[in-house]
This record gives C-alpha cells, structure tokens and sequence, in this order.
C-alpha cells in the first residue's frame, strides 16, 4: 500500500474482521522501530471507540509488550477476549532476549512459549525493515520471527523486497485516482506578449530524414520583439 494512505487503519480492521468472520483472537503487530510502534499504540488508542461500534462493542485488549510487565504475556495467551500485542522486532530477534529466556515469574516457563503456544496471526509492518531482504535466503530475523509460530503472516508495505504472496497492490497512481493522498497540481501563467525573459518553444520533432524540430523563439525585430517560428535541422 502506499505511503499515506491508512495502512495502520486497514490491518487493524483486518484483525477486527478476522475475529468476525473466523473466530481468531490472538494477533501481534510486529514494528521495525520503537517510534512506528508508538504510532500504532496511539492509533489504537484514538480508534478504540470507532472500532467497538463498529464491531457490536466486542471487547479486546491491546498492549505494547514491555519485558517488564510480562504478565501481559500470560494474559495474552490465556484470555478468551480479543489479544492484540504490538511489539518491536529488536525485542526477541537475539537469543539474549527476555522474552527467550526462562522467567521465574512465570514458573520458569519462557515468554515466548506462550506466544508461540496460541500459534497467534502476525501483521508486519514494513517488512522489508522488519525481515529485511528474504528473496534469496533467510535473515536472522525472519527466523525470529518464525520463532512466534505464527498460523500466518500478513505483510504491509509501500516498498516490499520480498512480496511473497501478493494479495492486494495500491500504488501511487490509484491512490491518486481514489483521492487517498494529496492531489498536487501546478499550473503556470506565461503572458501571451511577455518578452522579459528567455523563451523557447518545442512545437514538434521529425527524424524521418534525418532531425527535424520546431521551435519558437523570441525575436527581437525593428517593429519591437515576437515569437517566432524556426525549423533548424541537424544531421541524424
């Protein structure tokens, strides 16, 4: 999808249609930056109200995950409400991760057992920073990634490496033509007798026999400068 016009909008609804149609209740946004993951927070916040009325008040619940409140773990996998996680990918890309290691809170179980445990469906957002390029082989992070045992992956970008299995494409001249982003237009004024400045006019070309153009040019004559018409020829 290009850029600007709602991707945070439209895979949170798709998460929110998923529930409707089918039932699923375990969702993680996966982020390449803490300062896109705190945009999707703030999104999720200012949307909270249209999304219940949208969907007959079904209650969920959604968090940024934060090692230090690792029971938002727990609940994410045993709660029967809508669980939507958000989450940065430098939080459990490395084995030294606090969601990769046991944790005495949680009866030395690791965090991401639980995660991996609800087989949860994963929405990446900027896959091509997230993953990085997968064409050819796997990165690291796509591992860590596969690391979440995910039922399956979602992938939104303006600028994807790797488009997998495409389902959907908005490029820049549809998002145009439906009016999703900014329609800039300019338009000039160049007076019909203004001969203040420098003036050349390409009125047409032909190679057939060898290049010829038409141009128009300001031509100071006795009478006072007007634009005229040349037809110069260069050899092809």
């Amino acid at each position: 999808m290009e850029t600007g016009t709602g991707k945070t909008y439209v895979y949170l609804r798709t998460l929110f249609e998923l529930n409707k149609r089918y039932g699923f209740t375990k969702f993680i946004v996966v982020v390449p930056s803490i300062a896109i993951r705190e945009g999707v927070q703030k999104s999720l916040e200012v949307m909270r109200e249209h999304f219940k009325e949208l969907y007959d008040q079904v209650p969920y619940d959604s968090f940024v995950y934060d090692p230090k409140q690792l029971g938002q773990v727990r609940q994410f996998a045993t709660s029967n409400k809508i669980q939507l996680m958000v989450i940065n990918i430098q939080a459990f890309d490395k084995a030294r991760a606090i969601l990769n290691q046991e944790n005495d809170r949680l009866s030395g179980v690791r965090p991401i057992d639980f995660i991996r445990a609800t087989c949860p469906i994963m929405i990446i957002d900027e896959p091509q920073s997230v993953e990085g390029d997968t064409r050819k082989m796997q990165t690291k992070r796509s591992q860590a990634l596969e690391s979440l045992n995910p039922l399956c992956t979602l992938r939104y970008s303006a600028t994807h490496k790797n488009p997998y299995n495409l389902l959907y494409v908005l490029n820049p001249i549809d998002a145009y033509d439906l009016r999703l982003v900014k329609r800039i237009e300019v338009a000039s004024l160049v007076g019909e007798d203004g001969f203040n400045s420098t003036f050349v006019g390409l009125k047409s070309v032909d190679n057939s026999k060898g290049i010829k153009a038409r141009l128009q040019i300001n031509i100071n004559e006795p009478a006072g400068p007007k634009k005229k018409r040349l037809f110069p020829k260069w050899s092809g």
